[in-house]
């Protein structure tokens, strides 16, 4: 989530002395993930940073995205 709502959320967790990991990935050029709610969080994880490394994940990533379990 990029939502800034979210922050206060973090900020409790951190006083009950846990870790907030932060897991983001956007489509296109534009980081919409909110600055406050990056600060707040303990370690934040882009995954376009590992994309850039590893192209192949992108992939990885949209297919496991679209998947549809059968009912």
């Amino acid at each position: 989530t990029g939502d800034a709502d979210h922050e206060m959320l973090a900020r409790k967790i951190k006083s009950l002395k846990k870790p907030v990991v932060l897991v983001t990935w956007h489509f296109g050029s534009t980081n919409a993930t909110a600055k406050v709610l990056k600060e707040e969080v303990t370690y934040h994880v882009n995954i376009n940073d590992m994309i850039v490394i590893n192209p192949k994940l992108e992939e990885i990533l949209t297919q496991a995205a679209s998947y549809r379990p059968i009912k």
